[in-house]
């Protein structure tokens, strides 16, 4: 099968092989910032892109210029070129590379540098060129000043809270929480319903209820303490009910159980009294009356 791949793809690669890195040497005197010429980047790349059969055509798409005045009053030309890049093997086959060159000159270089700064930037990107060679890791073994490495100690795990396996698995945050709460409840004077001791009571009931019949329990605590009165009718209204279940029901008279309906209250028996032909005589004398 005939490869068809274009064969400046292959170059490229040849290209990018055979170069070396271009550090950044040269240093800008009004900004003070390191960069890498356009001449370090031709010397370097020249004899591999022959070599390797590459050219490289320009082609101005845009040009912006516009002028000023420098600090002493003379004139200066700022250019703005927008430039394509054809990298071409031998066999016509070629890749694009769009860049922005700029540049500021007081005579008439303005544009000459401006098409330098942009076949420098094109050369980079299109060949990845590295500002330094790369450096083996194992190369160099740095030293520490002596008394400046510090042992990080070994962090110990948090000692669990609980010496037993508590009932139906760990108390999630949400109960954590919920319980939390319900410990922390006051009367109405600001004094703590529950103290540390109870509190702690309760945390030990784990091992034998889960965290939600924990949650119950305090529930219903609470509410015997907060609300004495209620939970006391509440017991008796429980000790009643448990009474009838027990106790067989007396059927009583239609007329009482009438008055019974229309009351909506017991009928309360009263108690026998004796009859006459029950009492018994007393012989005793009842002495002086008066």
């Amino acid at each position: 099968m005939e490869n068809t791949t274009p064969l400046i793809y292959k170059k490229i690669i040849e290209v990018m092989a055979d170069i070396n890195a271009i550090g950044k040497d040269r240093r800008n005197q009004q900004q003070g910032f390191q960069f890498r010429g356009i001449d370090d980047v031709m010397n370097e790349l020249h004899s591999s892109l022959a070599k390797c059969g590459v050219f490289v055509l320009p082609n101005v798409l845009e040009e912006t210029r516009t002028t000023g005045k420098t600090a002493r009053g003379g004139d200066m030309f700022y250019t703005r070129l927008k430039i394509n890049f054809g990298f071409y093997a031998e066999d016509g086959s070629h890749v694009d590379a769009v860049v922005i060159g700029e540049a500021m000159d007081t005579a008439d270089k303005a544009s000459n540098k401006a098409l330098s700064i942009g076949l420098k930037y094109a050369m980079l990107q299109v060949f990845c060129i590295p500002t330094e060679d790369e450096k083996d890791p194992d190369a160099v073994s740095p030293q520490p000043a002596a008394g400046t490495m510090q042992h990080q100690p070994q962090q110990k795990k948090p000692a669990a809270k609980f010496d037993f396996e508590p009932k139906g698995g760990e108390t999630t945050p949400a109960e954590k929480k919920e319980i939390g709460g319900l410990l922390a409840s006051k009367y109405a004077n600001g004094a703590p319903v529950f103290s540390k001791d109870e509190a702690k009571k309760y945390s030990k009931m784990r091992k034998d209820y889960t965290a939600r019949e924990v949650i119950d329990a305090i529930k219903k605590e609470l509410q015997a303490r907060l609300n004495p009165t209620q939970t006391m009718q509440t017991a008796g209204d429980m000790m009643r009910a448990q009474q009838k279940q027990q106790t067989p029901q007396q059927q009583l008279p239609p007329a009482v159980e009438a008055v019974k309906n229309v009351m909506g209250g017991e009928i309360v028996q009263p108690t026998a009294q004796p009859t006459f032909d029950k009492m018994q005589t007393v012989n005793e004398p009842v002495g002086d009356i008066f």
